[in-house]
Parts: C-alpha cells; structure tokens; sequence
C-alpha cells in the first residue's frame, strides 16, 4: 500500500513547461492535419471511405493529450518505482505480437479490428525509463565490465533479439542508439564505448547486406538512378513530390505524388506530401 505522503509525492504541482507543451500541440495538429491530406485517395481506394485515416489518428490523438494530461502530473520518481515492471509488460508486449498475423511481411503490430498497436514504440520509452533507473543505481559500477558493459549489452540484446525477430531491423536501430546515447552519458568509459561501437556497426552491416530486400535498399541510395521501376520506383517518386513541391509547396491538399504513385503516402512517404503540398 502507498502512504497518504508517497502519494502527494506522486504528483508534481509545479506548473508545466509551457512552450515544450505548445510545440509538441503543434506537432500534433499538423501530423493529423497532413495525414489527412496524404490519406484521402489511400483510404477511397482500399476502404472506400477518404477520412478512414483521419477518423484513426483524431482518436490516437484524443487518448494521447488525455494520458499526457494524466502524466505530466506524476512526479519523475514514480517512474523510478516502476521502471522494472513496465519495462517487462514491453517486452511481453514484444512476445504477443507474434500471435498476431503479419503486416506488410512483419509482426510488429498488435491489431484489434480497426485499432493497431506497435509495441516497439511504447519500448523506446520504457527502455529510457529503465535505463535511467538502472545507471542511475549503478553510477560508479557501470565502468566495470561484468556489472556495467556486459549486463547493458544483455539488456540491448535481448530487446534486438525480439524486434529482429519480427523482422524490423530500422527499429532497433533507433532503439539501439538511444540506448548506447544514455550508456555514453552514464559516464561509461570511452573505450567501452568505441569497442561496442565497432562490434555493433559490423553487426548490423552483416545483417543488411545478408538480406537481400536490405542490401537492395543501399544500393538503391547510393545510386537512386538505378532500376528505377523496381527498387528505386519509391525515392524515385519521393524525389518528384520533394521536387514539385519546390519552394512554396503547391497547396494543402495539391500533391500529385499521393495519388497512388508514392507508396504509403499517408505513413512512410509523408514527409514527401509534406513538402511537395508546403514547400
């Protein structure tokens, strides 16, 4: 049971940061606003409804401000308490998806009807929870090797291990240096550092070029001009939305490019629609 005390400590009374607020509102309103944009003709022709994305991420949305209302409340040492047991219920979540079909030639979703759930981005939270949690308990052991360097990389690994596995390798990528970020931070030794760096960039060279759709993807990027209705179709139609948007854009809703001709304008090729429509 929590104490009366412990739980006015839960709550931080101080006001919040009111510009760090409004710039991530804002970030908000134009991710829907531009999802709706880049939506309309993907919707009309798999789902024969042109808001279906726009109805899905207002309501993301919606549930999102309401638990970030709830969280800014909590103070930072809640988390702290906890950051063991959420850190667990991710990678659960981690497992679960492979009870899931898949998507696009992975399990990374959690899918109830209409709704879907990645539980590789709720990790890349709580892994900053835990790792924060976790050096800051071992602040002056984390330069030895068999308490600090090697329990972290199992910590790393075994994440890797379950996202490589569903396969997304871009993924863990963003996790993994997120990660070696904090351990950098935590005072680690450099020479840890460097040696886990070096380890870690043959490791994930290997498994690119490994797989071929993977070794496809550099070679397309190095020379984009190359096969350009196979492998280079899609930067291929980026370049000409990023193109036509030139400096000014060609209006809210104008883009060309997101009638069929960019894959997943509305998720990957966003950014594309973005500047084609804004400039």
């Amino acid at each position: 049971m929590i104490s009366k005390k412990n739980k006015k400590q839960l709550f931080n009374k101080k006001r919040a940061d009111f510009s760090l607020g409004l710039a991530a509102f804002a970030l908000m309103v134009l991710g829907v606003v531009m999802i709706f944009s880049a939506s309309v003709f993907v919707g009309q022709r798999y789902f024969d409804n042109p808001k279906i994305f726009f109805v899905r991420q207002l309501i993301s949305l919606i549930f999102a401000v309401i638990v970030w209302v709830i969280v800014q409340q909590i103070d930072y040492r809640f988390w702290k308490k906890w950051a063991v047991g959420i850190f667990i219920v991710s990678l659960g979540l981690l497992l679960i998806v492979f009870l899931f079909p898949e998507i696009n030639g992975s399990h990374s979703w959690i899918v109830f009807g209409p709704l879907r759930f990645q539980p590789s981005e709720l990790t890349k939270i709580t892994l900053i929870i835990y790792l924060a949690a976790w050096f800051d308990r071992r602040s002056e052991e984390i330069k030895k090797i068999t308490v600090g360097f090697l329990p972290f990389a199992v910590i790393v690994g075994l994440i890797g291990l379950l996202i490589l596995s569903q396969p997304d390798l871009g993924t863990f990528i963003v996790i993994f240096l997120i990660a070696a970020s904090m351990y950098f931070f935590a005072n680690a030794p450099l020479l840890h550092f460097i040696v886990a760096g070096i380890l870690a960039f043959i490791g994930f060279w290997s498994m690119i070029w490994q797989v071929d759709y993977r070794r496809e993807r550099i070679l397309t990027f190095l020379d984009p001009a190359k096969n350009t209705l196979d492998a280079s179709y899609h930067i291929q139609n980026i370049l000409i939305a990023v193109g036509s948007g030139s400096w000014w854009g060609l209006g809210f809703g104008a883009s060309k490019q997101k009638r069929l001709f960019l894959p997943e304008p509305h998720t990957d090729s966003i950014f594309s629609v973005i500047v084609e429509e804004t400039g």
